[in-house]
């Protein structure tokens, strides 16, 4: 993923062992917010432990996300 790339430590990419340097300057990392409006979104952002930016204002989506 994009966080490992960042993280500066090798990491495997189709078959290969790779490393991207430099690392980012803001640490961990830039800042990354998941978008959208589904459950699916909202437990990816939660598994990632990243800000979910839901399309709309959805309180149930916004409790489910707290519940991940």
């Amino acid at each position: 993923t994009l966080l490992t790339a960042w993280s500066g430590e090798p990491f495997p990419y189709r078959g290969r062992t790779v490393r991207v340097t430099p690392r980012p300057y803001t640490r961990p990392h830039p800042m990354l917010l998941v978008g959208g409006s589904s459950r699916a979104a909202a437990r990816r952002a939660a598994r990632l432990g990243l800000p979910l930016f839901p399309s709309a204002h959805l309180p149930e989506l916004e409790a489910y996300y707290h519940q991940q």
